[in-house]
């Protein structure tokens, strides 16, 4: 599945909407929620945000049921601390994304400045000793391009947790964009994200249906 959308809250909720038609049922073997849960996963998704610094946090309507997703105080948060090296990896953290990004941006940008019409600006979050990691890091890449005078970043996701996860990672990317272009003398341009394990847990059900307006408690876009 492909969309091209405005901002990340209508990208989230376009996954939402489209997802009893894509999505197919996986039972878990390995990872959260291990023999647990099921859940229903996307074969392929792929989105194209065309402002992704506006309306960053999904809505939820007054009277919903459903659980916000975040807040743009917890996506600034995500930012600092787990994208741009605010914290250290906690005791029961392997790393965090800033612990492998953080080395590699400062020469990313440098390579941008100097030469922005390069395919050479990327950063490389997954690593081979991930495969022996009980949680690998869901964040594999993120490559930066200068094209038409903006920031583009185009990131590929190995597994996303689509109503807790994917729009504060969005929500933080969207926020580097935004670092990044002010650093190089840019303006911030599209947003794209790919994964082939784009999913909704069991427990998460309610949620969207709540979200869609397809329980009694019915929620308007």
């Amino acid at each position: 599945m492909h969309l091209q959308t405005t901002t990340i809250s209508d990208a989230w909720y376009q996954i939402l909407y489209n997802l009893e038609s894509e999505a197919y049922r996986q039972d878990i073997e390995r990872g959260s929620f291990e023999k647990e849960n099921y859940r229903l996963q996307i074969p392929w998704l792929s989105l194209e945000i065309m402002h992704p610094l506006q309306d960053m946090v999904p809505v939820i309507p007054p009277g919903c049921s459903a659980p916000p997703p975040n807040t743009m105080e917890y996506v600034k948060e995500y930012f600092i601390d787990y994208l741009l090296g605010g914290k250290l990896p906690g005791k029961n953290e392997a790393y965090t994304y800033a612990s492998r990004i953080n080395i590699q941006l400062f020469k990313a940008i440098q390579i941008l400045k100097k030469t922005p019409n390069t395919n050479q600006s990327s950063i490389i979050v997954g690593r081979p000793e991930d495969l022996d990691l009980q949680d690998p890091a869901c964040l594999r890449a993120i490559d930066l391009k200068v094209h038409d005078g903006r920031l583009d970043i185009a990131t590929f996701w190995r597994s996303w947790d689509i109503w807790a996860g994917l729009p504060t990672n969005l929500g933080g990317l969207a926020l580097l964009m935004e670092y990044i272009s002010e650093e190089i003398g840019f303006g911030v341009g599209v947003l794209r994200a790919a994964s082939q394990g784009a999913h909704i847990y069991e427990y998460q059900l309610p949620f969207v249906k709540a979200r869609l307006g397809r329980e009694e408690n019915q929620c308007s876009r």
